[in-house]
Protein backbone atom coordinates (compact mmCIF):
# COMPACT_ATOMS: atom_id res chain seq x y z
CA UNK A 1 0.00 0.00 0.00
CA UNK A 2 1.41 3.37 -1.01
CA UNK A 3 1.82 5.90 1.79
CA UNK A 4 0.35 9.35 1.26
CA UNK A 5 3.08 12.00 0.94
CA UNK A 6 3.33 14.69 3.59
CA UNK A 7 4.04 18.08 2.05
CA UNK A 8 7.41 19.54 3.06
CA UNK A 9 7.62 22.89 4.82
CA UNK A 10 7.66 25.78 2.38
CA UNK A 11 11.10 26.56 0.99
CA UNK A 12 12.63 23.19 1.93
CA UNK A 13 14.58 21.73 -1.01
CA UNK A 14 13.86 18.15 -2.07
CA UNK A 15 15.88 15.44 -0.33
CA UNK A 16 18.53 14.05 -2.65
CA UNK A 17 18.70 10.26 -2.81
CA UNK A 18 21.35 8.29 -4.67
CA UNK A 19 20.56 4.84 -6.03
CA UNK A 20 23.70 2.79 -5.40
CA UNK A 21 24.38 -0.81 -4.47
CA UNK A 22 26.79 -2.01 -1.79
CA UNK A 23 26.98 -5.79 -1.50
CA UNK A 24 25.81 -7.02 1.89
CA UNK A 25 24.40 -3.69 3.06
CA UNK A 26 20.72 -4.44 2.42
CA UNK A 27 20.38 -0.84 1.21
CA UNK A 28 20.16 0.74 -2.23
CA UNK A 29 19.23 4.36 -1.44
CA UNK A 30 21.66 6.76 0.19
CA UNK A 31 21.37 10.42 1.21
CA UNK A 32 24.65 12.28 0.66
CA UNK A 33 26.45 13.54 3.74
CA UNK A 34 25.85 17.21 4.47
CA UNK A 35 29.47 17.95 5.36
CA UNK A 36 32.96 16.77 4.51
CA UNK A 37 33.27 13.00 4.52
CA UNK A 38 35.25 10.10 3.20
CA UNK A 39 35.03 10.23 -0.60
CA UNK A 40 34.30 6.50 -0.66
CA UNK A 41 31.35 6.72 1.71
CA UNK A 42 27.92 6.28 0.14
CA UNK A 43 26.21 8.53 2.66
CA UNK A 44 23.35 7.98 5.06
CA UNK A 45 21.41 4.77 4.43
CA UNK A 46 17.74 5.30 3.57
CA UNK A 47 15.36 2.36 3.99
CA UNK A 48 13.15 2.28 0.90
CA UNK A 49 10.38 0.67 2.96
CA UNK A 50 10.02 4.01 4.78
CA UNK A 51 9.33 5.92 1.55
CA UNK A 52 5.97 6.45 -0.16
CA UNK A 53 6.49 3.70 -2.75
CA UNK A 54 4.16 1.06 -4.09
CA UNK A 55 4.59 -2.47 -2.79
CA UNK A 56 5.75 -3.57 -6.26
CA UNK A 57 8.54 -0.99 -6.32
CA UNK A 58 9.61 -1.91 -2.79
CA UNK A 59 9.80 -5.55 -3.86
CA UNK A 60 11.74 -4.63 -7.00
CA UNK A 61 14.31 -2.81 -4.85
CA UNK A 62 14.48 -5.80 -2.47
CA UNK A 63 15.11 -8.03 -5.49
CA UNK A 64 17.85 -5.75 -6.84
CA UNK A 65 19.61 -5.66 -3.46
CA UNK A 66 19.61 -9.47 -3.24
CA UNK A 67 20.61 -9.79 -6.90
CA UNK A 68 23.53 -7.39 -6.46
CA UNK A 69 24.75 -9.44 -3.49
CA UNK A 70 25.42 -12.24 -6.01
CA UNK A 71 27.94 -10.00 -7.77
CA UNK A 72 30.45 -10.70 -5.00
CA UNK A 73 32.22 -13.97 -4.29
CA UNK A 74 31.57 -14.11 -0.55
CA UNK A 75 34.32 -16.71 -0.13
CA UNK A 76 36.91 -14.53 -1.87
CA UNK A 77 35.90 -10.86 -1.84
CA UNK A 78 36.27 -8.67 -3.84
CA UNK A 79 36.25 -11.28 -6.61
CA UNK A 80 33.06 -11.43 -8.66
CA UNK A 81 30.51 -14.09 -7.83
CA UNK A 82 30.72 -17.36 -9.76
CA UNK A 83 27.55 -16.60 -11.75
CA UNK A 84 28.22 -12.87 -12.25
CA UNK A 85 29.05 -12.53 -15.93
CA UNK A 86 29.10 -9.49 -18.19
CA UNK A 87 25.67 -10.52 -19.46
CA UNK A 88 24.36 -10.79 -15.89
CA UNK A 89 25.80 -7.36 -15.04
CA UNK A 90 24.02 -5.90 -18.08
CA UNK A 91 20.69 -7.47 -17.06
CA UNK A 92 21.17 -6.09 -13.57
CA UNK A 93 22.03 -2.62 -14.90
CA UNK A 94 18.98 -2.60 -17.17
CA UNK A 95 16.69 -3.50 -14.26
CA UNK A 96 18.38 -0.99 -11.93
CA UNK A 97 17.80 1.78 -14.49
CA UNK A 98 14.13 0.78 -14.71
CA UNK A 99 13.94 0.97 -10.91
CA UNK A 100 15.49 4.45 -11.02
CA UNK A 101 12.76 5.53 -13.43
CA UNK A 102 10.07 4.08 -11.15
CA UNK A 103 11.52 5.91 -8.15
CA UNK A 104 11.43 9.17 -10.08
CA UNK A 105 7.83 8.53 -11.03
CA UNK A 106 6.56 7.42 -7.61
CA UNK A 107 8.40 9.72 -5.22
CA UNK A 108 6.92 13.22 -5.06
CA UNK A 109 9.28 15.60 -6.87
CA UNK A 110 8.65 18.36 -4.33
CA UNK A 111 10.07 16.10 -1.60
CA UNK A 112 12.65 13.86 -3.31
CA UNK A 113 15.22 14.01 -6.08
CA UNK A 114 16.54 10.58 -7.05
CA UNK A 115 19.59 9.95 -9.20
CA UNK A 116 22.05 7.19 -9.90
CA UNK A 117 25.06 7.71 -7.67
CA UNK A 118 27.88 9.10 -9.84
CA UNK A 119 30.06 6.12 -8.91
CA UNK A 120 27.35 3.83 -10.28
CA UNK A 121 26.88 5.64 -13.57
CA UNK A 122 29.59 3.26 -14.74
CA UNK A 123 27.22 0.31 -14.45
CA UNK A 124 28.27 -2.18 -17.07
CA UNK A 125 25.64 -1.13 -19.58
CA UNK A 126 22.89 1.44 -19.94
CA UNK A 127 19.38 0.18 -20.61
CA UNK A 128 18.82 -0.92 -24.21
Amino acid sequence: MRQEPVPPPSGVPPRLLNLAFDAGSGICLWAPHAGPHDAGALGEAVDHHDLPLTANTQRLLDHLIAWHDLSLDWDAPPQPGPDWSTAEARRFAHTAHRALQRLGHELPAERYQVRADPAWLAWDAPPP
